[in-house]
């Protein structure tokens, strides 16, 4: 540009301006070079997060790579491959305070479980359990039963600040529900049972405001079943905090035995009002006068159990009925593989884990016709169903389960299926933890 205007005669101060855009190039190639070199080590700061990242989640979770690859067949198919869920590594552990009745075989089965997967567990409770489970005792006012529960709060939130829990897990929405949320540790996890909404939480006045004051200070409410998951959301839980997962069944215990005792009928509830056990007797009672070969076995105990003994003393022919006591896990498992049928006659329920035990062992289910049970069977498919607190209609439904062995075949097929596709314990419960796990990274 100088020489191009100094050669025209260009007067000085055309070669000042000349000079003046020659520095301009000069700044504006000095800039492009200094974006360059940002840009560079903006790249080699982003792979080092990218690596740091990389290095983080693969600590949290070794197998995250090859996850995708291990939930699918070996042909790349949609179905999972054989125990694929079983065998991923656990995730980082999660310190959870349990609220729940130590004496309840179900609480008990719920800690081993999270234990075994490696998550540190605490188990709070009034009730005393087995000493192999080590529950922390809280301590019990000489109060009604549904006052002991707040007044033992105090003592729980300074053993829960010196836990230091990652969530909190309360069992039944009534009373280590209320106890929880009393606490106001978070996050809580309250786990509806059942009878604590279907039954008491439509009550009265005071059971649904404190159902509604727990539910709404949740920050997950498990539920087992779409009756109990649309109860809690009536009385208040927030709709995307409301999971519907069935906790399932040990698919290796219950299982078919290769011979049935014919006409054995198997009852595994409780002896207690909820579960209705006179319309049980009243109801087999026909049917064992009928059938020489029919029989009853009454699994359980409870409050009831001297009146229904006398009872069935009453109605039952001699020598054709037994109470079994309360037995362990092994020995319902044992009991179920034999029998014929499984009964019930609860007065309500949600998802029953009797049931989902009888269907995943073949003892066909003649059960009371609860918006509960038919989210798993249906009368004629898999079961026989009659109207709750009905002994007439149940001798009618038994007979007609034991008088066509064909389609108590296909009904045991049928009900087998339906277990290993939506009641598998591993799998289900395996939902329950990815959610606890999740919740304890957003504290």
């Amino acid at each position: 540009m100088v020489e191009r205007l100094a050669s025209r005669g260009a007067p000085e101060a055309g070669v000042r301006l000349a000079a003046v855009e020659r520095r301009g190039v000069g700044r504006a190639r000095r800039r492009v070079a200094h974006e360059r070199r940002w840009r560079r080590r903006t790249r080699r700061h982003r792979g080092v997060q990218e690596i740091a990242r990389s290095r983080a989640a693969a600590r949290a979770d070794p197998l995250a790579g090859i996850r995708s690859r291990l939930l699918v067949g070996a042909g790349g198919g949609e179905r999972p491959a054989a125990d694929a869920r079983r065998t991923l590594a656990r995730s980082a552990g999660v310190r959870i305070a349990t609220l729940g009745n130590a004496a309840v075989v179900h609480t008990q089965r719920w800690v081993e479980h999270f234990r075994a997967r490696g998550h540190e567990v605490a188990l709070w409770s009034l009730e005393p359990g087995p000493a192999a489970l080590g529950a922390r005792a809280l301590p019990v006012a000489p109060l009604p039963g549904f006052l002991r529960y707040p007044w033992a709060a105090p003592a729980l939130g300074r053993e829960i600040r010196g836990f230091a829990p990652d969530l909190v897990d309360a069992h039944y929405v009534p009373n280590y529900g209320l106890l929880g949320a009393l606490v106001g540790r978070h996050p809580l996890a309250v786990t509806a049972w059942g009878s604590d909404l279907l039954v008491l939480g439509r009550r009265g006045g005071l059971q649904r405001a404190r159902a509604r004051w727990v539910l709404r200070r949740a920050d997950l409410v498990l539920t087992d079943a779409e009756n109990l998951a649309a109860a809690a959301r009536e009385l208040g839980a927030h709709e995307g905090r409301v999971a519907c997962v069935p906790w399932g069944v040990d698919l290796t215990r219950y299982r078919a035995a290769d011979r049935r005792d014919a006409g054995l009928i198997l009852s595994t509830r409780r002896m207690e009002p909820l579960y209705d056990l006179p319309t049980l007797i009243e109801g087999v009672a026909p049917v064992l006068a009928r059938r020489p070969e029919a029989r009853l076995a009454l699994a359980g105990d409870g409050p009831q159990r001297a009146e229904i003994e006398r009872l069935a003393a009453r109605r039952l022919p001699a020598g054709r009925f037994q109470f079994l006591g309360q037995l362990d896990a092994a020995g319902i498992a044992a009991w179920l593989a034999r029998a014929d049928l499984y009964v019930s006659t609860s007065l309500s329920d949600s998802t029953s884990l009797s049931l989902l035990e009888a269907m995943a062992s073949g003892a066909v289910p003649v059960v009371s016709d609860l918006a509960g049970n038919r989210e798993w069977v249906e009368d004629g498919v898999g079961a026989r169903l009659f109207p709750p607190g009905d002994a007439a209609a149940l001798t009618l439904a038994l007979e007609r389960a034991l008088e066509d062995e064909t389609w108590r075949a296909r009904a045991r097929r049928h009900d087998r299926e339906v277990a290993e596709t939506r009641a598998d314990h591993a799998r289900n419960m395996g939902a329950i933890e990815a959610r606890f796990q999740d919740l304890a990274r957003r504290r």
